[in-house]
């Protein structure tokens, strides 16, 4: 045993021998350093190997959510019912769907079926129950050359509280054609004859699925409450119930997904009841990059920003006041001022040169726009400095988000005299009374353009959307003035469903529209939380969140477009 303890020992870690000598050989310290050094390195190696595996549990979290998300999207489909719109599920290869009784009319025998790549077919009504506002149809014709991807219903599972789930749906103010919107949330509360989400619904989406993180249907979109966590869902037990005396959804095979399809089973690699939870990795990535904008004499943030290297700020140029002094705050506490040097009004985008760079900051590298890689992967969405991060789902990629009309508020007139547009009249709150334009008023530039005619300032607003900065030079009297002012959006507008549903769960943006080529996720985000980095679960940045668009849904600028602009000359 002692000639043992004397030899020399040459202990391995992960296949990497360290030689040492024996004990007697080193003085108590050296031993000390010897053992420490050992340590360090154990720890060093432990670290790496917990960074390789939350890596692959990162990947493993993204197919397994693709594999989930994909044939959702086949499956959900938009019903149109007179003059009704609404969302439902496919649940067998023979063609049931199953929807909301409300939102199909009751003089209609048959509804109009649309997939989510446009193409249309017709459905007969079998039933609806409207005690448990259930219904259910068939597809008029199934095509062999286009095999369907049913959801599975049975067998049903206990569903519990806190469990991770994942809506889809139509909203009804887009266009047919468009994919379904998807939505990651939890179940907030369970009852017999409802369940309760953080899935953020909106009008349209009565009748779409809500699926567990196996794929398997257990509830379909109801009601829509007061606040961004008050969506309800009939549950399948119910609905089940409902439909029993036609179809018994029990019986509906677990796995009857086309082979060439990927499979919504227990057995794929989904999680069972709850999505990976955040890591530190990735909460780091992004609190390095996240910059907090501040304007004003009270220097409140009014937005994010994205750090794109050491001396460059990406973020949302209609949040910035023109004229006003741009300070930038960091995670540290650390401040800079900034100055604007490149701006792009489609992109709603503005690079931001800091007063003092950012030492030990390693510039943004692209990742590329691939959507069999990036579409439906979990993400993280940055609130602010202080580490705070959400979690959700990319939905979309190279989305185009419409343009919307903006009003200027205000009558104009030609005035022959001076060759020039005259202000005839301005409406209350509106953007001429914002940018303090009065009655005789004449408009001689708009956004540094020319006016002459009014041909040309309904040129000059078609380029803008509402929520973009306008610049006015006007003439009043013998004096000529400069004022700013952002474009409002149609009054009528905002009594339109859709944006009052949006306006009751909390602020959107302003500028929200015309964006081309965007992803577009459904992290909730307030306003002032736009132009914060989003990331995917290894903590690479993706992209920028530009705009929270809707009730459900946040638009974000691909970082390669980004990074394009800055390196743009």
């Amino acid at each position: 045993m002692n000639a043992n303890r004397d030899s020399a020992f040459s202990p391995s870690v992960c296949g990497v021998t360290f030689e040492t000598w024996p004990e007697q050989t080193l003085s108590t310290t050296g031993r000390r350093l010897l053992r420490m050094l050992v340590a360090a390195v154990l720890i060093v190696v432990y670290a790496w190997g917990l960074f390789e595996r939350r890596i692959v549990a990162a990947e493993d979290s993204s197919a397994s959510m693709s594999a989930v998300c994909i044939p959702l999207r086949a499956a959900t489909v938009r019903l149109i019912c007179g003059t009704d719109v609404s969302s439902a599920v496919i649940i067998t290869r023979e063609g049931h769907i199953l929807t909301v009784a409300h939102g199909l009319r009751k003089e209609h025998a048959s509804a109009t079926v649309l997939f989510h790549d446009g193409v249309t077919s017709e459905a007969e009504i079998l039933l609806r129950d409207p005690v448990a506002d259930v219904a259910l149809l068939k597809l008029k014709n199934v095509s062999p050359d286009r095999p369907l991807t049913p959801v599975a219903t049975g067998p049903f599972r206990t569903v519990v509280k806190s469990t991770s789930v994942i809506a889809a749906g139509y909203p009804g103010r887009e266009k047919s054609g468009l994919s379904p919107v998807l939505r990651l949330g939890e179940l907030l509360a369970v009852e017999a004859t409802s369940l309760r989400t953080s899935c953020t619904l909106t009008a349209g989406d009565s009748g779409g699925p809500l699926i567990d993180l196996s794929g398997r249907l257990i509830g379909l979109h109801r009601q829509i409450g007061l606040g961004a966590e008050s969506n309800h869902h009939i549950p399948i037990e119910r609905i089940a119930e409902a439909v029993k005396p036609l179809l018994d959804l029990m019986q509906t095979p677990l796995n009857q997904t086309p082979l060439d399809q990927p499979a919504t089973t227990q057995n794929s690699s989904a999680l069972p009841l709850h999505l990976r939870a955040i890591s530190d990795a990735v909460t780091s990535s992004c609190l390095e990059r996240t910059v907090e904008i501040r304007q004003g004499e009270s220097l409140e943030r009014i937005v994010l920003g994205t750090l794109l290297d050491r001396e460059h700020v990406a973020t949302k140029l209609s949040e910035l006041t023109p004229e006003i002094p741009i300070l930038c705050r960091f995670h540290d506490g650390s401040q800079t001022l900034s100055t604007i040097v490149k701006s792009n009004v489609a992109l709603d985008l503005c690079i931001l040169k800091l007063a003092k760079s950012r030492e030990r900051v390693a510039a943004l590298e692209s990742v590329g726009v691939d959507e069999t890689r990036l579409l439906y992967i979990p993400i993280a969405a940055t609130i602010g400095t202080d580490g705070m991060v959400r979690s959700g789902l990319l939905t979309r990629v190279q989305h185009a988000e419409p343009a919307l009309p903006g009003k200027l508020g205000a009558v104009l007139e030609i005035d022959d005299a001076a060759t020039g547009v005259r202000v005839k009249a301005v409406a209350p709150n509106s953007t001429a009374a914002n940018a303090r334009l009065l009655v005789g008023d004449r408009i001689s530039e708009l956004n540094q353009q020319p006016t002459a005619n009014l041909d040309e300032v309904a040129s000059l607003l078609q380029n803008q959307q509402p929520g973009d900065w306008l610049s006015l030079q006007f003439q009043r009297d013998q004096s000529f003035h400069t004022s700013f002012a952002r474009l409002q959006h149609d009054p009528a507008s905002r009594f339109e469903r859709t944006e009052f549903l949006d306006g009751r769960s909390g602020r959107v943006s302003e500028r929200r529209s015309g964006f081309e080529a965007v992803f577009q996720h459904d992290v909730a985000l307030a306003p002032n939380q736009c132009g914060g980095p989003l990331c995917d679960f290894s903590g690479h940045v993706i992209a920028i969140n530009i705009a929270r668009r809707a009730r459900e849904s946040t638009l974000a600028i691909p970082i390669d477009t980004a990074l394009s602009q800055l390196h743009e000359k």
